[in-house]
């Protein structure tokens, strides 16, 4: 663009923005400022005209403060740079005299966060990127007006500290940007929490269903995604891209604003535990919410919808809390509702459960779940029969490793059950006859029926566990089928621990880690969860015998130190903030249990 075409444009935007200040005429004078947005975002100006256009945020006209709303929500969808220039001038929309402005700029900020998280992602990668060349480059000056931040550890010191490694990175954070993410994130604070609590101060139902839409997306980008979260959701504060940043101590301390960090630093490993905790809150207040009985029908539906969103996009964390919820309402609708109303929530009861049914989490899960509420708000068995053929069609069903048991020589065949150990169960049959690589053998029944002797036993449970590991014929797993394979394998390996079965296992889940990291942590909780079952039939806490705990803990160091010698820097990164994950929540249950034993 020539210098005579650009002073052209710009002498039109200053004479459209003069109009715009003296004209009456509310709808006029968002029509011209809808022409100054255009001309500025189409010619490059919009950054020269920003403040201009947000100053419009003061007109007696609420149609001329939609605007502004509106033009916030595109402008940092455009350009996620103008997040921290409009922060505050959103805040003072939200807290507007005018609903239809509250609507508005409710709309506006559940878009705004996605932008918000995209340009602190962008920035602090575009920092760690420099960073990175400048130690390539071996530079060693500093410049004053840079501060040196460091990389907080994935992990805490535990009791063996060669499992943990040596944080000495550092990244350069200039002071602006530095004070422009810590600004920006406490007001934005500020804004989460006010739009929150309006689900539940306010008696406008259409502000109600915006706040419901608002809440989704907070759970959304305060929770990891998975497998088959969908390209639209997949962003989140969770990313291992956030490089965490130091609040200043007036910030950190001063300002009052709930739901801030406790330890002053953002984005790193703990700050994320508590944004995923905060999310869980936020996804129990819309539960809440849905169970109130003076919801009206169309709040109802607004709300199963974003609860279907987080069953769906996060279903390991919120698939089962939902179907929960969905019964719960089928049992007990609000009773102020009509009749017509108790009509269309049904029906949409019945179009979301098949949407969820559809998933290929529900399948081995919640199918049966599903498939009863189905029947129970009309859906004929034909119907649910030809969503999950048409599922299965799509997805494909592949054998289930539960069955590969049944491919075993049938002298080695065992029952793999929960809390049964190999000595248990004498390995016999009573068939004298059987098929062996496609040839009939006769058996000696004796034999068959004798007590192996433990070597043998032994070698049996290893020789099932590879066999059951080498039938793998890809890396990509199913959801459904990585279910089964989590409770079959944390099974094995808590079972058969004095066998080779838990290194067996650790290798081919350390062999492809970024397909199989879950398998681990499924181990890990069952080592946990049958400590606290013992405890529990002896009517004891499970802190009163580290004994009992023992298994747990070398479990758990066992896979420590195999995650800390990974050279793959991202394979560290999928593995390790799970691992310190589980350490935060052994140490939330062991101070539960204690507070449980002082009270």
């Amino acid at each position: 663009m020539d210098s005579n075409t650009s002073t052209t444009i710009e002498d039109r935007l200053i004479e459209l923005l003069n109009f715009a200040s003296v004209e009456l005429d509310s709808s006029k004078k968002v029509e011209s400022l809808y022409k100054i947005k255009e001309l500025a975002l189409n010619h490059g100006l919009l950054d020269k005209y920003f403040v201009s256009i947000l100053a419009f945020q003061n007109e007696r006209s609420s149609n001329v403060r939609k605007f502004v709303s509106a033009f916030i929500e595109d402008t940092c969808k455009h350009d996620v740079e103008f997040c921290p220039k409009a922060i505050l001038s959103l805040n003072l929309l939200l807290n507007d005299s005018n609903n239809d402005v509250i609507k508005r700029s409710i709309q506006a900020a559940n878009q705004f966060y996605k932008a918000l998280v995209l340009w602190i992602v962008k920035s602090l990668s575009s920092t760690n990127d420099q960073t990175q060349l400048s130690k390539q480059n071996d530079s060693r000056n500093m410049t004053s007006d840079k501060k040196s931040i460091a990389l907080t550890s994935l992990v805490d010191q535990t009791q063996n500290e060669k499992h943990f490694p040596k944080q000495n990175q550092q990244n350069i954070v200039s002071d602006e940007l530095y004070s422009s993410i810590e600004g920006t994130w406490l007001m934005w604070l500020q804004i989460t929490s006010f739009i929150c609590g309006l689900l539940e101060t306010t008696n406008n139902d259409g502000i109600r269903t915006h706040c419901i839409k608002f809440i989704e997306t907070i759970v959304l980008m305060q929770t990891a995604s998975e497998q088959y979260t969908d390209t639209n959701f997949e962003l989140n504060l969770i990313d291992h891209k956030m490089i965490p940043v130091t609040l200043s101590e007036k910030a950190a301390h001063g300002c009052g604003v709930a739901g801030l960090p406790k330890n002053g630093v953002l984005f790193d490993e703990e700050h994320k535990l508590e944004l995923v905790e905060s999310a869980k809150k936020r996804f129990d207040q819309l539960v809440l919410f849905h169970g109130t009985s003076h919801i009206s029908s169309v709040n109802l539906m607004a709300t199963m919808q974003s609860l279907v969103v987080l069953a769906k996009q996060r279903y390991r964390l919120f698939m089962g809390r939902v179907l929960q919820a969905m019964e719960s309402l089928n049992n007990r609708l609000p009773p102020t509702l009509t009749e017509s109303q108790v009509l269309s929530v049904k029906k949409f009861l019945k179009l979301q459960l098949t949407v969820m049914l559809k998933h290929p989490y529900s399948l081995d899960r919640y199918q049966q779940q599903i498939t009863q509420l189905l029947q129970s708000v009309g859906s004929k068995q034909p119907e649910i029969h030809k969503v999950i053929s048409d599922f299965k069609s799509k997805y494909g069903c592949d054998a289930s490793i539960l069955n590969n048991n049944q491919g075993l020589d049938p002298q080695k065949r065992i029952k793999l059950e929960p809390g049964v150990k190999p000595e248990q169960k004498p390995f016999g049959s009573h068939s004298s006859q059987t098929t062996t690589v496609g040839k009939s053998k006769h058996l000696d029944l004796n034999k068959l029926t004798q007590e192996l002797d433990e070597k043998e036993k032994r070698q049996i449970v290893v020789d099932s566990v590879k066999r059951i590991l080498g039938e793998e014929k890809s890396t990509y797993i199913p959801p459904a089928q990585m279910e089964i394979k989590k409770k079959v394998l944390s099974t094995l390996a808590n079972e058969f621990n004095n066998t080779e079965c838990p290194r067996i296992i650790q290798d081919y889940i350390f062999s492809d880690l970024r397909n199989r990291h879950e398998i681990c942590y499924a181990i890990i909780k069952k080592n946990y969860d049958v400590a606290a079952a013992k405890a529990m039939k002896r009517n004891i806490n499970v802190l009163e015998d580290q004994e009992l705990l023992k298994n747990y803990f070398e479990c758990f160091n066992s896979y420590l130190s195999r995650a800390m010698e990974l050279k793959d820097s991202e394979e560290k990164e999928i593995i390790l903030p799970r691992l310190y994950s589980l350490k935060e929540e052994y140490y939330s249950m062991t101070n539960q249990g204690q507070e449980s034993e002082d009270g």
